[in-house]
Protein backbone atom coordinates (compact mmCIF):
# COMPACT_ATOMS: atom_id res chain seq x y z
CA UNK A 1 0.00 0.00 0.00
CA UNK A 2 3.09 2.28 0.48
CA UNK A 3 4.11 1.52 -2.91
CA UNK A 4 1.11 2.68 -4.23
CA UNK A 5 0.46 5.66 -2.19
CA UNK A 6 3.98 6.60 -3.39
CA UNK A 7 2.75 6.31 -7.09
CA UNK A 8 -0.51 7.98 -6.53
CA UNK A 9 1.49 10.87 -4.76
CA UNK A 10 3.79 11.34 -7.73
CA UNK A 11 1.22 11.24 -10.24
CA UNK A 12 -0.30 14.06 -8.60
CA UNK A 13 2.79 16.24 -8.33
CA UNK A 14 4.27 15.56 -11.84
CA UNK A 15 0.31 17.13 -12.62
CA UNK A 16 0.66 19.56 -10.65
CA UNK A 17 4.21 20.76 -11.46
CA UNK A 18 3.29 20.62 -15.00
CA UNK A 19 0.07 22.62 -14.52
CA UNK A 20 2.50 25.15 -12.48
CA UNK A 21 0.33 24.48 -9.48
CA UNK A 22 2.43 23.34 -7.45
CA UNK A 23 3.05 24.71 -4.09
CA UNK A 24 6.60 25.10 -2.94
CA UNK A 25 7.29 25.90 0.61
CA UNK A 26 11.22 26.80 0.33
CA UNK A 27 13.35 27.31 3.42
CA UNK A 28 17.07 27.67 4.11
CA UNK A 29 18.52 24.04 4.57
CA UNK A 30 21.78 22.51 4.76
CA UNK A 31 22.04 20.18 1.85
CA UNK A 32 23.77 17.50 4.31
CA UNK A 33 20.59 17.47 6.28
CA UNK A 34 19.04 16.15 2.95
CA UNK A 35 21.70 13.95 2.30
CA UNK A 36 21.16 12.32 5.34
CA UNK A 37 17.71 12.18 5.94
CA UNK A 38 17.18 10.16 2.75
CA UNK A 39 20.23 7.95 3.61
CA UNK A 40 18.13 7.04 6.80
CA UNK A 41 15.16 6.60 5.13
CA UNK A 42 17.04 3.68 3.27
CA UNK A 43 19.95 2.79 5.26
CA UNK A 44 18.16 -1.02 5.79
CA UNK A 45 18.29 -1.35 2.75
CA UNK A 46 21.83 -0.53 2.60
CA UNK A 47 22.80 -2.88 4.84
CA UNK A 48 21.10 -5.25 4.15
CA UNK A 49 22.52 -5.53 0.41
CA UNK A 50 25.64 -4.95 1.61
CA UNK A 51 26.36 -1.20 -0.13
CA UNK A 52 28.67 1.00 1.34
CA UNK A 53 27.26 4.86 1.26
CA UNK A 54 29.83 7.40 1.21
CA UNK A 55 29.17 11.44 1.25
CA UNK A 56 31.50 13.99 -0.04
CA UNK A 57 29.65 16.93 0.95
CA UNK A 58 32.05 20.74 0.96
CA UNK A 59 32.28 21.75 4.64
CA UNK A 60 31.61 25.45 3.31
CA UNK A 61 28.89 24.54 1.04
CA UNK A 62 25.90 27.02 1.85
CA UNK A 63 22.42 26.29 2.71
CA UNK A 64 19.75 25.62 -0.22
CA UNK A 65 16.68 27.24 -0.64
CA UNK A 66 14.22 24.14 -1.25
CA UNK A 67 11.16 23.02 -0.18
CA UNK A 68 13.07 19.81 2.03
CA UNK A 69 9.71 17.60 1.68
CA UNK A 70 10.59 17.53 -2.46
CA UNK A 71 13.78 17.54 -2.42
CA UNK A 72 14.17 14.85 0.34
CA UNK A 73 11.89 12.82 -2.21
CA UNK A 74 14.43 13.65 -4.82
CA UNK A 75 17.45 12.29 -2.81
CA UNK A 76 15.38 9.41 -1.88
CA UNK A 77 14.34 8.17 -5.28
CA UNK A 78 17.72 8.96 -7.03
CA UNK A 79 19.44 6.54 -3.81
CA UNK A 80 16.77 3.89 -4.68
CA UNK A 81 17.51 4.08 -8.37
CA UNK A 82 21.21 3.06 -7.87
CA UNK A 83 19.97 1.00 -4.74
CA UNK A 84 18.37 -1.13 -7.25
CA UNK A 85 21.66 -1.31 -9.79
CA UNK A 86 24.38 -1.19 -7.89
CA UNK A 87 25.53 -4.84 -7.08
CA UNK A 88 26.36 -6.61 -3.48
CA UNK A 89 29.13 -5.08 -1.44
CA UNK A 90 29.01 -1.79 -4.60
CA UNK A 91 29.01 1.38 -3.51
CA UNK A 92 26.89 4.57 -3.79
CA UNK A 93 28.38 8.30 -3.32
CA UNK A 94 26.85 11.61 -2.86
CA UNK A 95 29.04 14.40 -3.59
CA UNK A 96 27.83 18.33 -3.13
CA UNK A 97 30.21 21.02 -4.00
CA UNK A 98 29.68 25.20 -5.04
CA UNK A 99 28.84 24.83 -8.85
CA UNK A 100 32.31 26.19 -10.80
CA UNK A 101 30.22 28.25 -12.93
CA UNK A 102 27.91 29.65 -11.02
CA UNK A 103 29.28 30.21 -7.19
CA UNK A 104 25.22 30.58 -5.79
CA UNK A 105 24.60 26.95 -6.52
CA UNK A 106 25.17 24.01 -6.21
CA UNK A 107 26.17 20.70 -8.02
CA UNK A 108 24.94 17.57 -6.07
CA UNK A 109 25.96 14.61 -7.85
CA UNK A 110 24.87 10.52 -6.96
CA UNK A 111 26.75 8.01 -8.03
CA UNK A 112 27.20 4.07 -7.77
CA UNK A 113 29.43 1.37 -9.11
CA UNK A 114 26.53 -0.51 -10.92
CA UNK A 115 26.13 -0.38 -14.94
CA UNK A 116 25.57 3.00 -15.60
CA UNK A 117 23.05 4.13 -18.16
CA UNK A 118 23.43 3.46 -21.32
CA UNK A 119 24.20 6.69 -23.53
CA UNK A 120 21.15 5.78 -26.05
CA UNK A 121 18.57 5.80 -23.07
CA UNK A 122 20.09 8.88 -21.24
CA UNK A 123 17.83 11.32 -23.60
CA UNK A 124 14.64 9.56 -22.81
CA UNK A 125 14.79 8.32 -18.76
CA UNK A 126 13.46 11.52 -17.36
CA UNK A 127 10.19 10.83 -19.67
CA UNK A 128 6.83 9.90 -18.46
CA UNK A 129 6.94 5.74 -17.54
CA UNK A 130 10.09 5.59 -19.47
CA UNK A 131 12.16 2.37 -18.39
CA UNK A 132 15.90 1.28 -19.55
CA UNK A 133 14.78 -2.23 -21.72
CA UNK A 134 18.14 -3.99 -22.74
CA UNK A 135 19.78 -7.18 -20.90
CA UNK A 136 23.37 -5.25 -20.00
CA UNK A 137 20.94 -3.22 -17.51
CA UNK A 138 19.72 -5.63 -15.28
CA UNK A 139 18.11 -4.94 -12.07
CA UNK A 140 19.66 -6.24 -9.06
CA UNK A 141 16.85 -6.23 -6.39
CA UNK A 142 13.77 -4.81 -5.66
CA UNK A 143 10.20 -4.01 -7.46
CA UNK A 144 10.32 -3.12 -10.77
CA UNK A 145 9.57 1.21 -11.39
CA UNK A 146 6.47 2.56 -12.84
CA UNK A 147 9.23 5.25 -14.67
CA UNK A 148 7.96 8.04 -13.01
CA UNK A 149 10.53 8.59 -10.61
CA UNK A 150 12.89 10.29 -12.99
CA UNK A 151 9.96 12.14 -14.15
CA UNK A 152 9.25 13.37 -10.56
CA UNK A 153 12.85 14.48 -9.81
CA UNK A 154 13.60 16.22 -13.05
CA UNK A 155 10.14 18.66 -12.58
CA UNK A 156 10.63 18.87 -8.52
CA UNK A 157 14.48 20.13 -9.52
CA UNK A 158 13.38 22.31 -12.39
CA UNK A 159 10.86 23.83 -10.22
CA UNK A 160 13.94 24.61 -7.82
CA UNK A 161 15.57 26.60 -11.01
CA UNK A 162 17.94 23.80 -11.05
CA UNK A 163 18.87 21.15 -13.59
CA UNK A 164 19.49 17.42 -13.32
CA UNK A 165 21.27 14.99 -16.35
CA UNK A 166 22.70 12.24 -16.27
CA UNK A 167 27.12 12.00 -17.14
CA UNK A 168 29.48 9.41 -16.68
CA UNK A 169 31.54 9.74 -14.01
Amino acid sequence: SADLMELVESLLDIGKMRRKQMDINSKQTPFKELADNAYTTLMASFKHYGINMKFDIAENLPDVYVDPHLIDRVVVNLLQNALKFTPVDGTIQISAHRDSDRQDMIQVLISDTGPGIPANARDKIFGEFEQIKDNTHKQQRGSKGSGLGLTFCKLAIEEHGGRIWVADS
